[in-house]
């Protein structure tokens, strides 16, 4: 029997035509991300480290959004994914993840 992952947030992603994301890391070491896609014109690639692979629709890949990643769209129509993060199989014995401190000002906690 095979174990379903924990999934842990899930959207959509839209991306504009001409559109580019500058290289980013995440900061969560728990899950690893997965973009299903679902409108995918020409010219729309992910690259995650030294990898860079073009989305198709239908088809789905994960990665480590720690790792270095840009996103481009130079096509001529919306590129739209579903995005969803899961659990890393033995998440339960990793350490928790610390908010970065530029992120911690956006933050409103309760008490």
């Amino acid at each position: 029997m095979t174990k379903v992952p924990h999934l842990t947030t899930a959207g959509f992603s839209r991306m504009a035509p001409g559109t580019r994301i500058k290289p980013h890391q995440g900061w969560v070491t728990t899950v690893y991300r997965a973009h299903l896609g679902l409108v995918v014109p020409e010219d729309c690639a992910l690259r995650v480290g030294d990898e860079t692979r073009q989305w198709r629709e239908g088809k789905t890949f994960v990665f480590d959004d720690t790792v270095t990643h840009e996103a481009w769209n130079y096509g001529s129509s919306d590129r739209v994914v579903l995005l969803f993060d899961f659990a890393r199989p033995g998440y339960e014995d990793m350490p928790q993840d610390e908010l970065p401190v530029t992120l911690a000002g956006f933050v409103r906690r309760g008490g």
